[in-house]
């Protein structure tokens, strides 16, 4: 028997929780996370104070654009992932647009340099922003890992890539803010590659995130 077989029958006779209880159970901890993570970055980056600046607003607003709508989308594939009775396609179709649309991102952003300024550009500064995210995105990360857990999910790496995806959009939206944060025409693209990063580390370390815990309980969404 597979541990999907295994799961699906352990997880047939539970007994239903309330309705939205989801949504009382992700937002403390996501709030909890993303203060941590707020505080993590201004004591190591400070708030960036050069805001008067027109291009950079337009630059910053892109970038916590991107990371908004990175953790929305997350959240978007957390929710169901989480639901026995709804099963994993919804969530992979969900990852899977906004990681093509990350990708597309960063390819254009890329492209529309000249190589050599590419070039340049990354051995400078491409390990930053992707880094950084990741650090910012652990945070929320393990807050949002530690609560899910109790909801037993069934489908591991889709709700650790949802889980990265979120926490990734949570990091890129602060980094935005960060003193520190260079303002170039290459940022989006290496947001993007920070993002994806967490999503892809978030689904090889969800296994081990969730397994484990033998007294969590196995529940069963209603609809």
């Amino acid at each position: 028997m597979s541990t999907k077989d295994l799961i699906e029958r352990l997880s047939a006779d539970a007994r239903p929780v309330q309705r939205h209880s989801l949504r009382t159970i992700i937002w403390p901890s996501l709030s909890v996370g993303t203060f941590c993570a707020l505080a993590i970055m201004v004591m190591s980056f400070g708030l960036r104070q050069d805001l008067q600046n027109a291009d950079v607003i337009t630059q910053l607003i892109a970038k916590a654009v991107l990371g908004l709508i990175a953790m929305i989308a997350g959240l978007a594939a957390l929710v169901p992932s989480l639901r026995p009775d709804m099963g994993s396609v919804l969530p992979k179709q969900i990852l899977g647009a906004t990681l093509l649309a990350l990708g597309a991102i960063a390819v254009v952003h890329l492209a529309a340099r000249c190589p050599m300024c590419s070039v340049l550009y990354l051995s400078a500064n491409v390990a930053r922003p992707p880094c950084v995210i990741t650090l910012l995105a652990i945070a929320p990360f393990a807050c949002l890992a530690f609560t899910v857990r109790s909801e037993a999910p069934t489908h591991l790496n889709v709700t650790g890539a949802a889980l990265g995806l979120t926490s990734g959009g949570i990091g890129a939206v602060l980094y935005a803010f960060a003193r520190n944060e260079p303002s170039t025409s290459l940022d989006l693209a290496w947001f993007s590659v920070g993002i994806v990063m967490t999503t892809v580390l978030g689904m090889i370390a969800a296994p081990e995130s969730f397994a484990g815990d033998p007294t969590a309980p196995v529940s069963k969404q209603v609809q």
